[in-house]
């Protein structure tokens, strides 16, 4: 769990380390050929879902401690 934190700590890192995983989920699983522009802009969004999922979970966990 904490090796996952540190990884969405750092967003620049998520969004390389995601981008192959993107890649391969459209082209290897749905035969879906993206274009670079495609892919970078579909990592972009996936990566945002990610982060503003971590931060919201980072709010309610401290709520919850309260």
């Amino acid at each position: 769990m904490l090796q996952n934190t540190q990884l969405l700590a750092n967003e620049t890192y998520f969004e390389r380390m995601m981008q192959p995983i993107v890649i391969g989920e459209f082209y290897t699983r749905q035969h879906i050929k993206l274009t670079p522009d495609a892919t970078r802009t579909i990592n972009q969004l996936v990566v945002a879902e990610y982060m503003n999922e971590f931060s919201a979970g980072g709010r309610v966990g401290l709520r919850a401690m309260v």
